[in-house]
């Protein structure tokens, strides 16, 4: 089993090959570790032929695992969290669990800041980076996609074997009973001040 990363979703955008057929892959692809060396590149470079030797590397492969993260759905309108423009760079930074459960005031602020940022998120759809990973899973070649990402945007793509290492950002779970339900109803519900 290997792995790949991709630093953006048009890292895997269809791209026409120099023998006229179509890679499922464009230059910006960052590889790590035995993928590196076959295709002799530093990390982070980009190289006019990185999407004809990866096409190349990956036939006849199969139970390959991608490995995703902000990067791959900036493309879909969701921004880099920890990037240039990010969130974080503006001085928001993230609420602990154990504050979260503590501080009555943390949670108020979570979710007053969660109600004006989460319509772009739920609106956020599946780009061609997604596509290209969902299709690789129907052809056997990628067995899996382990997820930093918690949009969801793997699954509405049609992947099935999604491993999201930070949860699903459109569950709730109810912290007293353990109920969990949509996101978007809860938000609703506090949007109507019944939250």
């Amino acid at each position: 089993m290997l792995l790949l990363t991709t630093r953006r979703a048009s890292s895997l955008a269809a791209k026409p090959t120099a023998s006229g057929g179509a890679s499922p892959f464009k230059a910006r692809v960052t590889l790590g570790g035995k993928l590196e060396a076959l295709l002799q590149e530093a990390p982070g470079a980009d190289d006019p032929r990185a999407s004809e030797k990866l096409a190349a590397w990956f036939r006849g492969k199969s139970r390959v695992v991608a490995l995703t993260g902000a990067g791959l759905s900036t493309d879909s309108g969701i921004p880099d969290y920890r990037g240039v423009e990010g969130s974080y760079r503006k001085g928001h930074t993230p609420v602990s669990h154990d504050e979260f459960m503590r501080v009555d005031a943390k949670r108020k602020r979570y979710w007053a800041r969660a109600l004006v940022g989460y319509d772009a998120f739920r609106a956020a759809a599946p780009n061609a980076g997604h596509a290209a990973l969902a299709d690789l899973e129907r052809r056997g070649t990628i067995a899996a996609v382990i997820t930093q990402n918690v949009d969801g945007l793997h699954e509405a793509a049609g992947s099935r074997n999604v491993i999201p290492l930070h949860g699903r950002g459109y569950r709730v779970r109810c912290t007293s009973c353990g109920a969990e339900g949509c996101r978007s109803a809860y938000h609703a519900e506090l949007g109507a001040g019944k939250g």
